[in-house]
């Protein structure tokens, strides 16, 4: 069975070291049948927005 990983790479630099660390573990996990998304976080936009909370609160 296939795992799904989700990546959040949280730092602003396109080629340093932490995106080519998550490149490295990309490949790894791709060729032993991994599906893969890596969300660059210092490229999201916050300004604004505002959380709703109750996403982590049981429902019952």
């Amino acid at each position: 069975m296939a795992k799904n990983i989700l990546i959040l790479n949280g730092s602003p630099k396109k080629n340093g070291n932490t995106s080519k660390l998550v490149e490295w573990f990309v490949q790894g996990a791709r060729l032993n049948g991994g599906e893969v998304e890596i969300i660059r976080a210092a490229l999201l936009s916050y300004w604004g927005q505002v959380f709703n909370l109750d996403i982590f609160q049981s429902k019952e």
